[in-house]
């Protein structure tokens, strides 16, 4: 397998069949690069594969749908440290009690991890969902580092009020959704990308775009059994289904 890193896709190149055959990518120091394919599976951002792909090439209702997704909530994180060790090596979970509305910000849920640490000193990695866009600040202004500064602290402030036995919490660094964006190629301010519902239809794994599925977006089922069964439908509507059953069995 050729791993290639550092590329941003810019394009997806089609035939005269309305066929998938190459990406055009943008190499780290500027360099422009066309890589061929016979298949390929997409796994980035549903709403972006419009961009990427030649106009008229998915149906128009597709292209509104996959622009209309919802996404989830913004992330507020905080790295900090504290002199107590009781989160040494463990992760916790604040939870809401009603886990109907498990993105809601307003809900406060929390999840902190914690690690070793030296001259008595513990780190800690906070992560809250936040209400607030931080793409509205238009950048990294006075406006949005207060607003940064004050979102970390309600944050220290819900952890501290549960979890005495950490004691003082010092915050070290803040990020946004607008860090995720600038330094993770993340697509929106979204911690996790598209927000899966039950109560949506998934998006399906094929177009009418051959030699192109969809992958990593379209499923309901989380984590690593959501990445299994996503990418086995892909590969499957490009390879066989048959095929890719015999070799998950």
């Amino acid at each position: 397998v050729k791993a290639l890193t550092g590329r941003e896709a810019r394009a997806i190149r089609t035939d005269g069949h309305n066929a998938a055959v190459a990406v055009e990518c943008v190499e780290s120091d500027g360099q422009r690069e066309t890589i061929d394919f016979d298949l390929c599976v997409y796994t980035g951002s549903p709403a972006a594969l419009p961009r990427l792909l030649p106009e008229g090439a998915l149906r128009s209702v597709l292209s509104r749908r996959l622009s209309g997704l919802k996404y989830t909530p913004s992330p507020l994180m905080f790295f900090a440290r504290s002199r107590s060790n009781w989160l040494e090596h463990r992760n916790l979970f604040l939870c809401p009690e009603d886990l109907e509305n498990w993105f809601d910000p307003a809900r406060r849920a929390l999840y902190i991890s914690g690690g070793p640490g030296k001259n008595g000193w513990r780190p800690l990695s906070v992560v809250a969902l936040t209400a607030a866009d931080a793409g509205q600040f238009g950048g990294r202004t006075p406006a949005y580092q207060a607003w940064k500064e004050r979102e970390a602290e309600a944050a220290r402030a819900t952890l501290s009020a549960h979890c005495p036995e950490l004691g003082d919490i010092e915050i070290l660094a803040a990020a946004s959704g607008l860090t995720l964006g600038d330094y993770s190629l993340n697509f929106g301010p979204g911690i996790y990308g598209k927000l899966h519902s039950a109560r949506e239809a998934p998006v399906l794994p094929v177009t009418r775009v051959g030699r192109l599925a969809l992958a990593g977006q379209s499923i309901v089922l989380p984590g690593l059994l959501g990445t299994l069964v996503s990418s086995a439908l892909a590969v499957g509507s490009l390879c066989g289904h048959q095929e890719i059953l015999e070799v998950l069995r």
